[in-house]
């Protein structure tokens, strides 16, 4: 009989932050690469944004992720309110209030996906409250969730027909 094996996120996911290029340097902006902040986190996927950057701004204050990257809300108001959780569709940027999340090769993304969708609730009560009200999920208590493991992750790729 298997069991389930339990590891927190911190023993199987690497996070990576974001930013924003200056505001002040229009070099930076209206390029052809889209730039999420969390206002664009409106369903599961992710393939466009409302605002784009240009290389020389993702060169300078974000970071850029490849397709099929996780990405998660950790800070703003819409923490009181619900757990955005996107996978992203096409390389893109990310500000400073999305973290990217990348499972370790013993963890399919598209299931570590699903399975923040449905921590939704713990993960809003691990919300705490940062500066002028705003809501945030602090990296060290985000790591520390355990997520557990077993046939339903191999059943779940069988069913998503993958081996």
């Amino acid at each position: 009989m298997e069991y389930w094996k339990e590891q927190t996120l911190g023993d199987c996911v690497s996070l990576q932050s974001g930013g924003t290029p200056s505001k002040k340097e229009p070099e930076y902006w209206d390029g052809e690469i889209p730039w999420l902040s969390p206002k664009d986190m409106n369903g599961p996927r992710v393939n466009d944004t409302e605002d784009h950057i240009t290389k020389e701004g993702a060169e300078n204050g974000t970071q850029l992720v490849p397709p099929g990257t996780i990405l998660i809300m950790v800070r703003g108001m819409g923490l009181a309110n619900h757990f955005p959780v996107c996978v992203t569709q096409r390389q893109m940027a990310f500000n400073q209030d999305v973290k990217a999340v990348t499972p370790d090769d013993s963890l399919r993304t598209d299931y570590l996906a699903y399975w923040l969708r449905a921590q939704e609730g713990t993960m809003m009560q691990i919300a705490d409250e940062a500066a002028h009200w705003t809501k945030r999920i602090q990296t060290d208590r985000f790591l520390g969730r355990v997520a557990k493991r077993s046939r339903l992750c191999r059943w779940y790729s069988q069913l998503r027909g993958h081996s």
